[in-house]
């Protein structure tokens, strides 16, 4: 048998990947909260980088684990389910309501109330539609939640990051805002 890394170990990079971004995505999009938001957009930053900061822990714990498990079942390829479930003993949020639910929260918060008012309306759709994903994760527990996980994670989240990155560089400064100039 093989042991080479299967899909879900280069899952398990990839929402490494999108956990540690998300954390820079969550202190950026707080700084652009619209006027009289900012204490909501201060309560959702600290539940999405909660959230975020779980599912990057996780993550690397499970990359750790994963050669380990290739061993382990490559000598025992009867027991692969039971294998499969001991990646997730040593987890910390084993059902992804710290993850899945506090950056489904923050992403609903903040695509609903704290993104900037010139944002499209489309960007802000992506949004909800990815904090669905996320909470029905959350709530939910099944195979079909995996496959939703990996949509919304995977695929969702990274065009509403991705747009928002785009978008971030052009909008104007908030009515009212200081700009400083370093004249160094």
């Amino acid at each position: 048998m093989s042991t080479a890394p299967d899909g879900g170990w280069a899952a398990r990079w990839l929402f490494l990947l999108t956990a540690l971004l998300g954390l820079g995505f969550i202190v950026g999009l707080r700084r652009l909260a619209p006027p009289g938001r900012e204490a909501l957009a201060d309560w959702s930053a600290a539940v999405g980088g909660l959230g975020f900061v779980v599912l990057a822990v996780d993550q690397a714990r499970l990359i750790s684990h994963v050669p380990g498990l290739v061993q382990v079942f490559a000598a025992n390829p009867d027991r692969a389910r039971e294998i499969s479930n001991l990646s997730f003993v040593n987890v910390t949020d084993r059902y992804g309501l710290l993850t899945f639910g506090a950056v489904g929260l923050w992403l609903l918060v903040t695509s609903l109330a704290c993104l900037p008012l010139l944002t499209p309306t489309w960007l802000k759709g992506c949004g909800v539609l990815v904090a669905a994903v996320f909470l029905t994760v959350a709530v939910f527990e099944g195979s079909w939640t995996s496959v939703l996980a990996s949509v919304g994670a995977l695929t969702l989240a990274p065009i509403f990051f991705g747009g928002l990155a785009v978008l971030v560089r052009g909008w104007p400064e908030p009515p009212g805002a200081t700009v400083v100039v370093d004249d160094h």
